[in-house]
């Protein structure tokens, strides 16, 4: 069973992917910003091999994300909430509350929250620094 300072770093590391993933047509901008035959003539015929394989890597990664969060949900948020200063729990009250609130259709929208990203970010940081100050 993973720890929920690894759950957090598997759950962050899959929200940077999700929220700073290229997209396929500032991709394909680039390459008409510099055309080349070669290049145009395979363009689209990796476009229709690579889209279906990375429709499915983002499923899998939402999927993975989803889990993630969900298994942290179940250990629980609260061991986190001891790493924060009184004063911190209280102006991040509002993404605890977010978090522990999710439903399940809230968690697909969530992994692309930039908000929510920092604060996963945050958690992480803080695990880290526990566990550095800890060993």
């Amino acid at each position: 069973m993973p720890t929920n300072k690894q759950i957090l770093n598997n759950l962050y590391g899959l929200m940077l992917e999700i929220n700073y993933q290229q997209d396929d047509q500032d991709v394909l901008a680039e390459l008409e910003a510099k055309p080349d035959s070669v290049v145009n003539n395979h363009l689209l015929k990796i476009k229709q091999l690579t889209t279906k394989l990375k429709a499915e890597a983002n499923r899998q990664r939402y999927a993975d994300a989803v889990s993630q969060l969900q298994l942290l949900k179940q250990k629980g948020i609260e061991e986190f909430k001891k790493l924060f200063s009184p004063v911190d729990q209280t102006r991040l009250v509002p993404m605890f509350n977010r978090f522990t609130e999710l439903s399940q259709k809230d968690e697909q929208e969530i992994l692309e929250d930039q908000e929510m990203l920092q604060f996963m970010e945050i958690l992480k940081d803080r695990a880290n620094e526990a566990d550095s100050n800890n060993g």
